[in-house]
């Protein structure tokens, strides 16, 4: 048998290798330029918002003062606290399966239903919560309306559908649009001089407009209606999203526990003095999780593809989070008295310090952003699981400990130890999350900048 190969069949099969080579490349960079794309789309709902919201902030907290400021950011702490039970938390779950799977309109519609029961529930129980135990009528009824966004977040599934399909320009001007109205009405409750309730109210009208407009927009470009139920979808849903929920529970308790506990253990003054902090953390945290929604669906499409592709491309993102999350966090640390005077004025002076302690936490949000990729991709949810409620337990024992001898410092010591600990520290211990380390250690490595 004549085993060699025909000169004219070897050129054939190179060419072949190169067509091969070449689309594979044509893939790369359509990708990669559909991504820059969603990401400058989404860096501009982070700058107007940014910009918006930051004004608006310091209008309001200039106006009620810390004290009402505080009552303010209590009800929305609480709010906040029972959201991944509202939302389920599966927003990564839903992007990963639309990125996926066919039949993208049924699972979006059953995501939506679910979240529909699941708030409307949360709703009565917050309400229950504030009428047992709240004695103050303004913190009551502020907890109370506080609550009824949580019913309008059902909507915004709608946003996981157009981040599945790489088209956030959808979800920007829908965001961009609610901010505006939102905004719009605070400042005629400052010029009008209305109570802190008013504000309370004009807080959830941001997701109450987004929300009536991303069911508009999707039923013009789609021509779909809501909702289509299907049992054994719903119950798909529900159950992979039962590790999603918890580790949604334990990461809301550990970024807000604070704020209900200094409420409660020192005063709505002093909430307000951290609050102010805590506001501008919140705004700069925000900018890298404008990477983690257009990163996630090619890295997860890269996953299936190609494990150097998959590395590379996290690798990538890392890289981009911990450089931006450092230099804002040098910056706002060097200039937070600064920054405090300038924003909020004299009366919010206390916070400067609050500020300076805070800044780490730009570093550890940034690098939680990127490791939520990774375990979506890697579907190590039961890790995350108890990564997070290692964290949440520990954020209570030490907000328990701290705050009763250090005050409002205490807590931030609390909030930043319990993250790092659940971010970086549990990682190394355990072998499924080493790569992620190993990812994390090596994107910042000049030798491994390929």
């Amino acid at each position: 048998m004549d085993l060699k190969i025909n000169p004219d069949e070897a050129e054939h099969r190179k060419i072949k290798r190169k067509i091969s080579s070449l689309k594979s490349s044509l893939r790369e960079r359509k990708v990669l330029t559909k991504v820059l794309e969603n990401i400058a789309w989404l860096l501009a709902d982070k700058v107007i918002r940014f910009g918006i919201t930051m004004v608006i902030s310091v209008l309001v907290a200039r106006y009620l003062g810390p004290e009402k400021y505080g009552i303010l950011s209590y009800a929305s702490a609480l709010t906040f606290l029972v959201l991944p039970l509202a939302t389920l938390s599966f927003d990564p779950l839903i992007i990963r399966e639309l990125s996926q799977k066919e039949g993208k309109i049924m699972i979006l519609e059953n995501a939506f239903t679910l979240r529909f029961i699941s708030s409307i529930l949360c709703v009565a129980s917050l309400t229950l919560f504030s009428i047992l135990n709240e004695k103050d009528m303004t913190a009551k009824k502020s907890i109370i309306i506080s609550s009824l966004s949580l019913i309008f977040y059902s909507a915004y599934v709608i946003d996981l559908y157009y981040q599945s399909l790489l088209k956030n320009s959808i979800s920007v001007l829908v965001f961009i649009f609610g901010t505006i109205i939102s905004s719009a009405i605070k400042i005629l409750f400052i010029l009008t001089k209305r109570d802190v309730i008013f504000f309370v109210f004009a807080n959830i009208t941001e997701q109450i407009i987004s929300a009536f407009a991303f069911i508009i927009v999707f039923r013009i470009r789609e021509k779909s209606l809501f909702p289509k139920f299907s049992l054994s979808i719903s119950k798909g849903i529900f159950f992979n999203s039962l590790p999603l929920i918890v580790v949604g529970v334990m990461n809301s308790i550990q970024a807000r526990i604070d704020q209900v506990f200094i409420n409660n253990m020192i005063s709505s003054r002093e909430l307000g003095y951290y609050s102010a902090a805590l506001k501008i953390i919140e705004i700069l945290s925000s900018i890298p999780m404008a990477l983690f929604q257009v990163s996630l669906p090619p890295i997860a499409e890269a996953k299936k593809v190609s494990e150097e592709i998959y590395v590379s491309r996290l690798k990538r993102v890392y890289r981009a989070v911990i450089t931006i999350t450092f230099g804002l966090c040098i910056i706002t640390a060097i200039f937070s008295k600064q920054t405090i005077d300038f924003v909020f004025g004299k009366e919010y002076e206390l916070s400067s310090t609050f500020l300076l302690l805070l800044s780490p936490r730009l570093i550890l949000s940034g690098i939680g952003v990127v490791r939520g990729i990774y375990i979506t991709c890697e579907n190590a949810f039961y890790y995350y699981l108890i990564s997070s409620a290692v964290g949440a337990i520990l954020n209570l024992i030490f907000n328990l400990i701290f705050i009763p001898k250090f005050g409002v410092v205490g807590a931030i010591v609390s909030s930043l130890t319990s993250f790092t600990i659940s971010t970086v520290v549990l990682d190394v211990l355990f072998p499924k999350m080493r790569g992620n380390v190993k990812i994390m250690i090596k994107s910042v490595l000049p030798l491994s900048w390929r």
